[in-house]
């Protein structure tokens, strides 16, 4: 059986070697849920539905509903959280002082680059140059080809 999440990757160009990563989080996660549900299970944790919000004590029916979040896109969430994890990879394969860097420019906020050329002792537009040819290095090692 193929998953949506497989054909949209496979209509988006990736590499199978990168669906099969991504199937082999999802079968993870899916293991996951499966067994925190069992620990539940045995726990005796109970959930309580939507039928028993509205029906009133004491009444018994066998149809059971749930609410379910159509706003969340599960597929779109893990694709991201792979995203992320590529993205940590990339920022520790940087010299530890430019991650140092990189981390108090964009922790600080707003107008925290005149702030932090201040305290370095340097004009803002070295600083600003550093910043981007920093950008830059992690976007080549973002998105190149593996």
């Amino acid at each position: 059986m193929i998953y949506k999440y497989e054909r949209a990757c496979q209509e988006a160009g990736l590499e199978e070697s990168r669906i099969a990563e991504i199937r082999r989080f999802f079968d993870a996660e899916k293991k996951k849920l499966s067994r925190d549900k069992e620990a539940r299970d045995k726990a005796g944790i109970v959930f309580n539905s939507l039928s028993s919000l509205v029906q009133p004590e004491g009444s018994s029916s066998s149809d059971e509903y749930e609410i379910a979040d159509d706003r969340a896109n599960v597929e779109e969430q893990i694709l991201h959280k792979l995203e992320l994890d590529h993205l940590h990879e990339c920022l520790a394969g940087l010299p530890e002082d430019d991650r140092e860097f990189l981390f108090a420019l964009f922790s600080g906020g707003y107008g925290n680059e005149s702030r932090m050329a201040k305290e370095m002792g340097i004009p803002r537009t070295t600083l600003i140059r550093r910043k981007e040819r920093l950008l830059k290095q992690l976007r080549e090692k973002f998105f190149e080809k593996s």
